[in-house]
């Protein structure tokens, strides 16, 4: 394992706490990191990979970094939204949204979102703006059928949100805002016919990916835009509003904010 204090310049090794095992995932959030190593299970470090403790449970000490609001739980008749709160225990919202198949959830400064997609795939929409106390059904504009996927993404700032409905997992998707009142269809002239990820920046634009390059959808048009990422990469937004691009060996870190992003190359496994 190495890390970086420089955003990226320079690497020195770190501790691993079981560097025996067969395989091994990282996730990082504000407050912890969770090392996941098979077959031993989960280490957590609170002080940033100076020190680990083994946590061999069930439990999944990582899922609370997929954000506060989450739909819950897998074994479930029925999913729910619910908070991760303390002791990182999932706690069911005092009511629940009216929506069919509940499929996801995001939150923002001042929202709560969720989202169900009904019998013919069409999405239903539901807001909360005091934490889960209350919710109402709100509009999701030009809906269409046939959603076999969905995602919120919120900007670092937590004050836009955008839904991205998917009819299949790479074709260009129907993408909505929400205004406050609900969510109003997005269009994006010029857009390719494949996507592959998405992120929402703080300039009420969305970042996304595609097979061919990079490109911004904002006013109602899409553009390509000069990043150095280049296709086939999964975009995604860090804990401190880093933009990482994972892309095999060679990642990207995206660093600066709209219109001054610099492109930080990362080498992993001596890739040239």
């Amino acid at each position: 394992m190495v890390r970086t204090e420089d955003g990226g310049q320079s690497w020195h090794q770190a501790l691993h706490p079981q560097p025996e095992g067969k395989s091994h995932q990282l996730y990082a959030g504000d407050d912890r990191l969770v090392l996941h190593v098979e077959p031993d299970g989960y280490y957590v470090s609170y002080d940033q990979g100076r020190t680990y403790t083994h946590e061999p449970g069930a439990a999944d000490p990582a899922r609370p970094l997929a954000g506060d609001y989450q739909v819950c739980c897998d074994g479930d008749t029925k999913q729910k939204v619910v908070f991760f709160g303390l002791k990182d225990r999932p706690i069911a919202t005092p009511a629940q949204p009216d929506v069919p198949n509940l499929r996801v959830v995001g939150s923002a400064l001042h929202w709560l979102y969720a989202i169900g997609v009904d019998s013919g795939g069409r999405p239903v929409g539901s807001v909360s703006n005091d934490l889960g106390s209350t919710w109402r059904q709100v509009p999701i504009a030009g809906e269409s059928g046939d959603i076999a996927a969905a995602q919120i993404v919120v900007d670092h700032d937590r004050t836009y949100a955008w839904l991205i409905g998917q009819p299949d997992p790479i074709g260009w998707p129907a993408i909505w805002f929400f205004d406050g009142q609900g969510w109003r269809s997005m269009g994006a002239t010029g857009h390719p016919d494949n996507f592959l990820s998405a992120v929402a920046l703080p300039d009420a634009t969305l970042a996304v990916t595609t097979r061919d390059r990079p490109g911004l959808v904002s006013g109602g048009a899409f553009q390509w835009v000069d990043w150095p990422i280049g296709g086939r990469c999964g975009l995604r937004l860090l804990a401190d509003g880093t933009l990482f691009c994972g892309d095999g060996q060679v990642n990207w870190l995206g660093v600066g904010g709209p219109g001054r992003w610099k492109w930080i190359r990362v080498l992993v496994g001596g890739a040239g």
